[in-house]
């Protein structure tokens, strides 16, 4: 008898040594640092973190947070700068690709083309909306955007464009080099084009107000990450 209640006893200790080891585990899991581009460091409930903002309101991070079973889940989060806690929310599609303000309001560009805002209450659906796989260039006065596609798309017109949020004007444009991201210069839109299959480049000029090309100018083949305003 007392060495069944010696095992049980036993058993106890390694059960409640088990949940603290695990529960231990967890916690480090779901908490990670991520280094700012300011070289801080922030603890988040993210695992890997892909876009970051320093706002008014603190950090908001865009990134994953990994499930046992390995997929990753795209998540917004909110780091206040009150010394209160982080909040994230889970993304019901696609991923945050890019956070930014305008007019002193905060938002996540989804890969959808869905539009965020951003608050500490949590997120809700902004009124404006993007094409697929787009990079906002500029967002004053108005928001300006190009879609990211690569050369296996290099056909396709209807989703290869520089356009104006509010479809004022949607230009043709074959942005393939994601390396170099198309610019405002000299109050312009430069893009770099690629001609052909044969590697083949140009840099096109457009009017930020109309859309309307203005110039193009062959180039040499660029280097990896050059800026298109010194092509």
């Amino acid at each position: 008898m007392n060495v069944t209640k010696r095992f049980s006893g036993y058993i106890r200790v390694i059960l409640f040594s088990t949940v603290i080891f695990f529960t231990i585990n967890s916690c480090v899991i779901a908490n990670s640092d991520f280094t700012s581009p300011l070289g801080e460091k922030i603890n988040t409930e993210l695992d890997s973190v892909s876009v970051s903002l320093n706002s008014t309101l603190g950090w908001i991070l865009g990134g994953y947070i990994e499930e046992k079973d390995g997929n990753n889940l795209p998540y917004i989060s909110l780091i206040p700068n009150n010394g209160t806690a982080s909040k994230h929310w889970p993304l019901d599609e696609g991923y945050a690709s890019q956070l930014f303000e305008r007019k002193g309001k905060y938002y996540a560009l989804l890969s959808t083309g869905k539009t965020l805002k951003i608050n500490n209450l949590g997120l809700s659906l902004a009124d404006f909306q993007f094409k697929p796989n787009s990079l906002i260039i500029t967002q004053e006065p108005k928001l300006v955007a190009c879609t990211r596609v690569g050369r296996t798309k290099l056909s396709s017109s209807k989703i290869a464009s520089c356009y104006q949020i509010d479809r004022a004007w949607d230009t043709d444009v074959y942005w393939t080099r994601m390396d170099i991201t198309p610019d405002v210069c000299d109050g312009n839109l430069k893009v770099l084009v690629g001609v052909d299959k044969k590697q083949n480049w140009e840099v096109m000029t457009l009017n930020l107000e109309t859309g309307k090309e203005l110039s193009s100018k062959k180039v040499i083949k660029p280097e990896l990450g050059a800026a298109v305003c010194q092509l």
